[in-house]
């Protein structure tokens, strides 16, 4: 019998891309800069949080559903950045007023989509992961 190993997904790269599509939405004077699988967040040049949701990916239990695991570690990864920045901030972002929106994420096809709040009318709305840029099959 001959055994396939599964692709590795990418923590490093998942961070990245992460990183990229949070810089495009968080509010003026905050950034998301990825350190290895890790994200950082800064509000000017204070660090004001941290996620290690990335590693999530690269996990025994990915090896099995690992598109699952994108989905996990993206919702945990802005679930983290959200949580920094309305700490900061004393905001309810991305909101204007009210609670924090939940964040979710759903895979559609080959890629995972992320958004805050309800998936009818999200709140906002990130830019789409491709599964196939993490090393993914699809």
């Amino acid at each position: 019998m001959t055994v396939v190993p599964l692709p590795e997904l990418s923590s490093d790269v998942l961070a990245s891309e992460l990183a990229a599509r949070l810089n495009e939405v968080v509010p003026e004077g905050f950034s998301v800069r990825p350190e290895r699988s890790a994200l950082v967040i800064l509000h000017g040049d204070q660090v004001v949080g941290t996620s290690d949701a990335a590693a999530i990916v690269e996990s025994l239990a990915a090896l099995n559903m690992p598109d699952r695991h994108v989905e996990t570690a993206t919702r945990a990864a802005i679930k983290r950045v959200q949580l920094a920045i309305v700490c900061t901030s004393a905001t309810p972002w991305p909101a204007t007023q009210g609670d924090p929106p939940l964040p979710s994420t759903r895979r559609t096809g080959n890629r995972v989509e992320a958004w805050f709040g309800s998936e009818r009318e999200p709140v906002l709305q990130l830019q789409p992961l491709e599964l196939h840029i993490l090393g993914h099959p699809y």
